[in-house]
């Protein structure tokens, strides 16, 4: 989740992650078969807990993950390649996430 200014000079943890670690230092992009957003922007401490958890599951879950060069990272958003990704996992793209 993306954290507005505001919330940023405020965050106690920022950056945690090493550089050198990070997907798209390497040359890659993280990609999701089924949409990983809240559609919103929400105030965590008063989001119900249920949404929270199925945002949580959707965006950890390694079945719903697939990397691409970031050179091609605009394909990963495309519905065909999804899909083709989706199948060649054996996964329908609309599996257990509705």
């Amino acid at each position: 989740m993306a954290m507005r200014k505001p919330e940023r000079e405020k965050a106690a943890f920022r950056c945690t992650r090493a550089k050198g670690a990070q997907l798209n230092a390497l040359g890659w992009k993280v990609a999701h078969v089924r949409d990983v957003g809240l559609g919103q922007r929400v105030e965590l401490t008063t989001a119900p807990l249920e949404r929270l958890v199925e945002h949580f599951q959707r965006f950890m879950s390694p079945s719903n993950m697939f990397v691409v060069p970031l050179r091609w990272a605009g394909l990963a958003e495309l519905p065909e390649v999804i899909e083709a990704v989706s199948r060649a996992d054996g996964n329908a793209a609309t599996s257990s996430w509705s």
